[in-house]
């Protein structure tokens, strides 16, 4: 296995940053999977595992050739699970529609977004989860949160999928006497910090936790100098642009 991660992250472009996060952040997360493989290669990096989910079941970062793109198809025909993860920057520079070619369906898509230098002052509401028991509380939290529809035996799965990626991720959460607030992480490759799993329960949305968090993250970035990055659907994306942030990338998943 090698990996083509660039060293001098500094050198990127935001697509780059964007890539590389992206990759390195699922790679992390698809490796603690039941019975995974993890290969990074100059052609795509990939995983696959016994679990019946995408998070462990998936191929980004490509650089295909012809033969190596029916090899992606093969892989969807055996993992019903299996996500091709198509980002721009991605070779060839249609594999997307290469891909719905050879039978493959765009599933959805997720506009990647990149923070501007701008920081605006205010008092942080998250507090860093230092202790395996706190990761394992809010990973637990995020599980039920994005996953709600999932049985609960995919939900308890996902769970410790995310709580096993605390040594590649930085978890974040806000608790009151009620149980778990909000939680965010923070997913971080050579320098730039990827936002993932930014999500406030039910009852206490529309009260300014989720601005506020993403707020403290890109004052938290700046403070150390990381390009600071994330993915979401298409109608959150004025959201996060009121709150600094800027187009960079599409992220399209497709299956058969």
């Amino acid at each position: 296995m090698c990996s083509t991660l660039p060293r001098n992250t500094e050198d990127l472009t935001d697509v780059e940053a964007l890539r590389e996060n992206v990759g390195e952040t699922y790679i992390s997360l698809g490796r603690n999977a039941p019975g995974a493989k993890v290969a990074q290669t100059d052609s795509m990096w990939s995983c696959s595992s016994r679990f019946a989910h995408p998070i462990g079941n998936f191929a980004a970062h490509f650089r295909l050739s012809p033969r190596e793109l029916g090899h992606v198809v093969s892989i969807a025909e055996a993992k019903p699970h299996f996500r091709a993860y198509v980002m721009d920057g991605d070779l060839p520079v249609n594999l997307g529609k290469q891909l719905e070619k050879a039978g493959l369906k765009p599933r959805y898509a997720l506009v990647g977004m990149v923070a501007g230098m701008r920081t605006e002052p205010g008092h942080p509401v998250l507090e860093r989860d230092l202790s395996k028991d706190r990761v394992e509380v809010t990973s637990k939290f995020v599980s039920d949160t994005f996953f709600w529809r999932s049985d609960r035996g995919t939900k308890r799965s996902l769970a410790t999928l995310l709580a096993a990626s605390a040594d590649t991720q930085e978890f974040y959460s806000l608790s009151d006497a009620s149980g778990t607030v909000a939680a965010a992480a923070l997913s971080i490759t050579g320098g730039v910090a990827g936002l993932y799993n930014l999500c406030v329960r039910l009852d206490r949305r529309s009260a300014g936790i989720g601005s506020s968090a993403v707020s403290q993250m890109i004052r938290l970035a700046a403070q150390r100098k990381l390009r600071l990055v994330l993915q979401c659907e298409d109608s959150l994306a004025s959201w996060y642009s009121a709150l600094g942030f800027e187009k960079g990338a599409e992220l399209v998943a497709y299956s058969l």
